[in-house]
């Protein structure tokens, strides 16, 4: 009895297995549509986040680089090659910068804690409170000294900085390439 009502049932159902076909026949496409809507923000987005991850990245290794580089300055102030020992420091420190690249930097005598390089200092104009450096003798970590700011006329106990200019490129081309500029100032105190 129990084979009879199963193999009734089976042949008397009439319903089609796919009853809303007919009512969704035109929205076929509306998937793709939606999709190609949405994928440009979504790419967009995500691009975005690897560009603004990447000017991050190079932020933090020149942060890192002109920390480590005062440093060396300020507690080897002594020595007459100081300023190659801070920009092979500056060149090391920097070499994981897969976006950027150093464009300049200085050495420089500040009169407070917060005080960045003067203007013709940055531009590349030596004096006598500023030493500057392009990007080929921070590169080779040759920081011959040719102005009158050199390691020998510096005075103990005071305050020594460190600016760099990096020009960070894009590398997904939603944003135009950024020029990033740091600098760091410590007390020059040799042989602590």
């Amino acid at each position: 009895m129990g084979r009879y009502l199963t193999s009734h049932r089976a042949t008397t159902d009439t319903r089609s297995p796919k009853p809303h076909r007919a009512r969704l026949k035109g929205d076929d496409g509306a998937s793709l549509i939606e999709g190609a809507l949405v994928a440009p923000f979504i790419f967009v987005m995500l691009f975005g986040l690897l560009e603004i991850s990447m000017m991050l990245q190079t932020h933090l290794a020149i942060r890192y680089a002109i920390d480590d580089a005062t440093r060396e300055i300020s507690l080897s102030s002594d020595i007459a090659a100081v300023d190659d020992v801070a920009m092979a420091t500056l060149a090391s420190r920097t070499d994981a910068m897969v976006s950027a690249d150093i464009v300049a930097a200085a050495i420089y005598a500040p009169d407070a804690i917060s005080d960045a390089p003067s203007a013709s200092c940055q531009a590349g104009t030596g004096s006598a409170t500023c030493q500057s450096y392009d990007a080929s003798a921070v590169a080779a970590g040759d920081a011959s000294c040719s102005g009158s700011f050199c390691p020998d006329t510096r005075d103990e106990d005071s305050l020594i900085g460190i600016w760099i200019k990096v020009e960070h490129r894009s590398v997904t081309g939603l944003f135009p390439d950024q020029t990033i500029t740091a600098h760091h100032v410590q007390r020059v105190s040799p042989g602590a």
